[in-house]
């Protein structure tokens, strides 16, 4: 069933345009909201708030982007669903934002990621031609901003802009199939059918990234090496947030090299993306509202984000309590991870040291293989012990154990030690010795109490 709808909700005018065409923005001069026709009773609504006063002053304007919306909201609340508004007001800068027109199709979708549907495929590139219209006609800067699935968006749509400007993102999705294949499927059944009928029975995540990178290609964000230059991201990640640091964070980050600012931020090799691991409590939080205040009136100054880290993040009260061992962004160098492996009579017993610098133990998880004659013979799966025992390793075999460090964030190092078959084979042999010397000192003792 189609979702409510209620313009009169919001205390604003409202216009409603035709597409006859390429879309004409200039509308989006005059505060109130701008519904843009894309047949099938479908809209794209835009509320825009106070580019027509202060036009002259120089300054940015804030584009917010809506994140999940709850079911209590959704019970309570009709679309169109707009944010931003309590944000742009407190720092006294022009707003505009945009609601998902994917969620008007259905009262129970609560996500869309602003990832188009069947009417209105390309809901990015549409956004951001508006973005990049009030940029060029205002001179203002755009800061933009979004949450979970509204950082996604926000992501995705700075990446199909032509203009300068910053995004600033906190615990977003980077993947669409990488999040819960629930809602990821509940999107697909309602916005883009043709593409949720392809899925037969169970599917993994992989073959789902597979399927949707054939068919709807907006569905992950372009690796973060592919940013461009004159566009920035300061991505917020809660630490205590593990399905969005390891299926989300990690893989987005994982190809582009960071160093680390003041053990708090981390800055990529370009200068145009900051990571800011943060500890705002246990699971999907945002950050503090002062925090995005802050961020916000910084980066629209045109500030500099490795400026940003060091002035604002590097003392911020909820950075994470210790620096985070993110093997992708300081990779360890010889000799700080080891590997000690001792035969011993009943298998093979390996552990896992890493520096100091790289943090605690238990700061990552280990997977250990056991390797006979060049074979796999053994494993142990990821778990936070870097100790491992290997029952049962063939005595004369050429062994070798190699070793996965799994950080935080799902960056791997992998360590491998050989235990030769010749020290196997000559451990035997002294071993076999030992015990034909026992056997003839036993009989020479038999041997000499005959004469006692």
């Amino acid at each position: 069933m189609r979702a409510k709808i209620d313009y009169d909700s919001w205390d604003y005018p409202r216009a409603l345009h035709q597409n006859d065409g390429p879309l004409d923005y200039r509308c989006l001069l005059n505060t109130g909201i701008h519904s843009f026709d894309h047949g099938a009773d479908l809209t794209l609504d835009f509320l825009s708030i106070g580019f027509d006063s202060s036009l002259k002053s120089p300054g940015h304007f804030l584009v917010a982007f809506q994140g999940a919306v709850s079911d209590k909201m959704r019970a309570k609340s009709a679309a169109p669903f707009f944010c931003g508004v309590g944000l742009s007001t407190s720092l006294n800068i022009p707003l505009l934002t945009v609601s998902d027109p994917s969620l008007v199709l259905n009262e129970k979708l609560t996500l869309g990621w602003y990832a188009g549907n069947q009417y209105m495929p390309d809901v990015h590139g549409l956004v951001a031609g508006a973005i990049d219209s009030l940029a060029e006609r205002t001179g203002r800067y755009p800061v933009i901003i979004g949450g979970s699935g509204g950082g996604f968006a926000a992501i995705q749509t700075m990446s199909r802009m032509k203009t300068p400007a910053t995004c600033i993102a906190w615990n977003p999705q980077t993947t669409i199939s990488n999040y819960f294949f629930d809602q990821s499927y509940q999107y697909l059944k309602i916005a883009h059918p043709n593409i949720a009928k392809q899925i037969k029975g169970e599917i993994t995540s992989a073959e789902l990234t597979a399927l949707l990178d054939q068919t709807l290609p907006g569905h992950r964000l372009a690796n973060a090496a592919h940013i461009q230059a004159h566009h920035q991201v300061v991505y917020l990640q809660n630490c205590r947030d593990p399905h969005h640091m390891t299926r989300h964070a990690g893989p987005w980050l994982k190809d582009t090299r960071f160093a680390p600012i003041n053990g708090t931020s981390y800055i990529s090799e370009r200068g145009n993306i900051l990571f800011f691991p943060g500890d705002w409590g246990n699971g999907h939080i945002p950050p503090k509202l002062d925090l995005l205040k802050k961020l916000v009136t910084s980066t629209g100054a045109k500030n500099n984000i490795a400026y940003v880290a060091a002035s604002l993040l590097s003392n911020d009260d909820h950075a994470a309590k210790r620096p985070l061992p993110w093997l992708a962004a300081v990779p360890p160098g010889p000799g700080q991870i080891s590997m000690q492996c001792e035969r011993t009579d009943s298998g093979v017993d390996a552990t896992v040291t890493i520096g100091s610098k790289y943090g605690r133990s238990d700061d990552f998880s280990y997977a250990f293989y056991l390797y006979a004659d060049g074979k796999k013979v053994d494993a142990r799966g990821y778990n936070k012990s870097a100790t491992v025992n290997f029952d049962g390793a063939r005595r004369g075999s050429a062994l070798s154990v190699v070793a996965y460090l799994r950080d935080q964030l799902g960056s791997v190092q992998s360590i491998t030690r050989k235990i030769s078959a010749v020290v196997a084979a000559w451990a035997a042999a002294i071993i076999s010795m030992a015990g034909q010397f026992a056997d003839e000192a036993e009989a020479i003792i038999e041997q000499s109490q005959l004469f006692l």
